[in-house]
């Protein structure tokens, strides 16, 4: 007898009243499917392939689509298929009758059958709590610092060291799963990624289409967190990546249906080689409480959208969520799929480093610590359509932030699979050796991150480092202290002639860099470097060859 077969019985008798009830339908094998791993090309993008193999991820069973005989077995009962999920092999579908679901239950192919919870009024995700923009500034001049009103949120996690070492994200794709785009297509504050053409491509997954510059400003506000290039008004932490936006949210919807569109999201996102999934997503309570998922549920393998997420994550995508809005609330805990054991969960603190009251903590049910880590996520700046800058509080916004700092991370050591990434961030954080379930690992440093990965020796006898010296075409000045100060780094010859400049700011803990180039230019011979602020002044030789 099928598994799912009792369990039919009672639904069908149940339902007889009930109109559109939706169902996930599990099929029994891939046996019969016309695709074969050893032909990918035909079910799965050159990018995604390339990505598996620079992996070393082998195309599996589960990547292969649903068996094609089967989707016509389950459309032949009247049932309406809304998502096709190859991952869980399975398909998710409306019906209107008892009639059509004994006639699914009937089918050989199929081995299960689960009901979809339905959804009370209101959407019972992250992004809507998210939109509360407290304060707009306009920015048509330019603000003092390279990131303008971005500076701290990018400062804080050590992603300026990263872009001033070159890199800001090339060659990194980013699907974004989100609400919607409003502006995105349109407004001058996302001029730089047309001009740079930055977006590989868009898709509505509820609807099938390309419409996803509607419904919301939320994705917007993520998207800016990560690709917005406006040096000196607003700078994102992957100014440089590649991004395709993905919505997965119906904003209107009452029913469960986006934990299923996410799923279709993130195998869309894999079937175009995304190396990143942002998911500023979360699902966790809704206005009918009777459709609750409850605390036991976040085991990471209970929830659709958290089986999604660690699939994705199998197929070598670094999956970045955000914790959830939850922190002050009853419920307090984080939502599906940041519960995921393969899932880079992210929690946000203020301005100061300090956690967010709002941020969600863990652990997870089967006691993991989560999140993962944290950054800035209260008072973070967004770019707007308009080109101003707006700035609010979710940790829908240190989701991307971090994701987008991975993005920069990855286009230096692109060798590194998606795990690697995770626990390299993680051991750079100022809590490592101590986390706890509010701060998980705590606030990352992507310049120590960078430096371990390098294998950098630092001069732990000063707080300048010159590498590499001799120099030819360009060097890198590390600067590391015990105070906070914003000092200036000066190159010049031995005659005390300057020839370049630059300002880092000093923390401690973080590793500050700046990058002169264009050494080619001068005379062979000593130069000097000099750092001077309030608390330092350090001077070293160089010499360029």
């Amino acid at each position: 007898m099928k598994r799912g077969f009792v369990l039919l019985i009672t639904m069908a008798l149940c339902m007889a009243a009930q109109a559109q009830q939706a169902y996930w339908i599990y099929f029994r094998d891939k046996q019969h499917t016309p695709y074969s791993v050893d032909a990918p090309e035909a079910f799965l993008s050159a990018e995604s392939i390339a990505r598996r193999k620079e992996k070393h991820i082998r195309v599996r069973e589960f990547d292969l689509p649903v068996d094609p005989s089967y989707i016509e077995a389950v459309k032949a009962t009247g049932a309406h298929i809304r998502v096709t999920s190859k991952w869980l092999n399975a398909v998710s579908v409306t019906i209107d009758s008892p009639e059509q679901l004994a006639l699914l239950g009937a089918l050989d192919c199929v081995t299960d059958i689960s009901e979809v919870k339905r959804y009370a009024q209101g959407l019972p995700s992250v992004p809507l709590n998210d939109q509360q923009l407290f304060r707009t500034e306009n920015t048509t001049d330019e603000t003092s610092g390279m990131y303008g009103s971005a500076e701290n949120q990018i400062n804080m996690i050590g992603v300026d060291f990263l872009h001033s070492a070159g890199y800001r994200g090339q060659g990194i794709v980013i699907a974004v799963l989100d609400g919607g785009f409003a502006a995105v297509d349109t407004g001058v504050g996302f001029i730089s990624l047309h001009d740079k053409g930055q977006i590989a491509g868009v898709y509505n997954v509820a609807e099938g289409n390309e419409n996803v510059f509607l419904s919301t400003t939320h994705g917007s506000n993520v998207l800016s967190i990560m690709a917005v290039d406006k040096p000196g008004i607003y700078v994102g932490s992957a100014p440089d990546a590649t991004y395709w936006l993905i919505k997965t949210e119906v904003v209107e919807s009452e029913f469960i249906i986006e934990e299923d569109y996410w799923l279709a999201g993130a195998e869309f996102a894999d079937s175009v080689g995304a190396d990143i999934i942002n998911s500023s997503l979360g699902y966790t309570t809704f206005d009918d409480s009777t459709q609750d998922h409850v605390y036991s549920d976040l085991d990471g393998n209970t929830t659709v959208v958290t089986l999604a997420a660690d699939m994705a994550a199998a197929a070598g995508i670094l999956v970045v969520n955000s914790a959830g809005n939850e922190g002050n609330s009853t419920w307090r805990y984080i939502g599906a799929p940041a519960d995921g054991d393969s899932v880079f969960t992210i929690g946000a603190v203020d301005v100061n480093g300090v956690i967010a009251n709002f941020s969600s903590v863990g652990p997870t049910a089967d006691g993991r610590i989560k999140p993962n880590v944290v950054c800035q996520g209260a008072g973070a700046a967004v770019m707007n359509g308009n080109g101003s800058v707006g700035f609010g509080s979710g940790t829908s916004y240190s989701s991307p932030l971090l994701a987008g700092a991975c993005a920069s991370f990855m286009s230096a050591f692109p060798e590194l699979t998606n795990m690697e990434v995770i626990e390299r961030v993680q051991a750079s954080a100022d809590r490592y050796a101590f986390p706890n379930d509010t701060y998980g690992y705590g606030i990352p440093s992507f310049a120590n991150a960078y430096i371990k990965e390098m294998g950098i020796q630092l001069d732990v006898n000063n707080q300048v480092t010159i590498l590499p010296n001799p120099a030819t075409t360009e060097l890198t000045v590390y600067v590391h202290g015990l105070e906070n100060e914003v000092v200036t780094l000066i190159l010049s010859d031995i005659t005390g002639r300057q020839i370049a400049s630059d300002e880092v700011t000093v923390k401690p803990g973080i590793i500050s860099a700046t990058r002169f180039s264009g050494l080619e230019m001068l005379a062979s011979g000593t130069y000097l470097v000099r750092m001077t602020g309030t608390a330092y002044e350090e001077s070293h030789l160089v010499y360029v060859q």
